[in-house]
């Protein structure tokens, strides 16, 4: 029964790339990061390889001990990155959704992630008594 819940999550992972690469790509500032194939390519790796590295950071000291536990985040990202970057290349994106929000990086994003993991980490991480 594991396999085929590993397996169906590795299709899911795959598929979502597929569906993000379009959207991640549409919220480009103007369309001339995403015109063309070499400008979506450096694009997704500005938002989408920089951002997972960053998560990787975030999330590892994070972990639940024994570190073997750590090694799911990093397949994650070596599963679904690579597709968003196939996807990307193939797609082609004719507008975009230019608002002030996608100009400018928000700190806030980060903060509350890592109150989220010191909340995992430090109460949930216990267990809940029966």
């Amino acid at each position: 029964m594991g396999i085929v819940i590993s397996i169906t999550g590795i299709i899911a992972m795959l598929y979502l790339g597929i569906l993000f690469s379009k959207y991640l790509l549409r919220l480009s500032p103007s369309i001339d990061q995403v015109s063309i194939a070499s400008a979506r390519s450096g694009y997704l790796f500005r938002i989408a390889v920089l951002a997972s590295l960053v998560g990787l950071l975030l999330i590892m000291p994070f972990r639940i001990m024994p570190w073997d536990r750590a090694i799911a985040p990093v397949m994650v990202t070596l599963i679904s990155i690579p597709m968003v970057f196939a996807h990307g290349w193939q797609v082609s994106i004719t507008e975009t959704i230019n608002s002030r929000i996608n100009n400018r990086i928000f700190i806030l994003p980060v903060v509350l992630l890592l109150i989220l993991l010191l909340i995992f980490q430090l109460i949930l991480a216990k267990g809940v008594p029966f």
